[in-house]
C-alpha cells in the first residue's frame, strides 16, 4: 500500500517584485515599475570524431551576457536618472547592484558588477507622469554577494 502525501513542515514562498531592487552605485531607482534581469549564453559546437554517438552535437559556452531594463516613474530628487545620462552620453560604465532589498531573506543578496548603459528613453506627456526606460548590458563578470544582517 502506498504511504499518504507527507506533509512538508516547509512554507512555499513565492518572490514578490517589490522585494527585488535595481541601484545604480549605492542609489535605489527610485519610482520603479519593473526590472528585468536576462541571462543568454552564446554556444560553440565541439567537433570530435571519437564521439561514440555522433548524432548529437556536444556543446561549449562561449559568452554570457546579462542584460537588466528597468521602467519607471522620474521623480525629483532621483539622481541615479542623471547618473544613467551622463554615463550614456560621456561613454562611461555605472555599478549596478540587483537583488533582494536590505532585510529580506535574513540579509541581503545581490549581483553587482560594471554595466554599459546601453539605451535610456524619458517620456513626458503633458498632464501625466514623466516616465523612463534603461537597457544595461554587463561590462565583464559581475560578481554575487551575500551578507548577514
Amino acid at each position: 500500500m502506498p504511504n499518504p502525501p507527507s506533509s512538508s513542515t516547509t512554507e512555499t514562498k513565492y518572490i514578490n517584485g517589490s522585494d527585488i531592487v535595481l541601484a545604480v552605485g549605492d542609489k535605489v531607482m527610485l519610482g520603479a515599475k519593473t526590472h528585468k534581469r536576462q541571462i543568454k549564453t552564446t554556444t560553440a559546437v565541439v567537433t570530435d570524431k571519437d564521439v561514440e554517438d555522433s548524432l548529437y552535437e556536444r556543446k561549449v559556452v562561449k559568452k554570457v551576457d546579462i542584460t537588466i531594463t528597468c521602467d519607471g516613474f522620474c521623480k525629483t530628487g532621483d539622481t541615479s536618472i542623471e547618473e544613467i545620462e551622463e554615463a550614456i552620453t560621456q561613454g562611461k560604465t555605472v555599478k549596478l547592484k540587483y537583488g533582494y532589498k536590505q532585510g529580506k531573506n535574513g540579509g541581503k543578496s545581490f549581483t553587482e558588477g560594471d554595466f554599459i548603459v546601453s539605451s535610456f528613453d524619458q517620456t513626458d506627456p503633458a498632464s501625466d507622469n514623466s516616465t523612463y526606460s534603461a537597457t544595461f548590458v554587463n561590462d565583464g563578470k559581475p560578481t554575487k554577494v551575500t551578507t548577514k544582517e
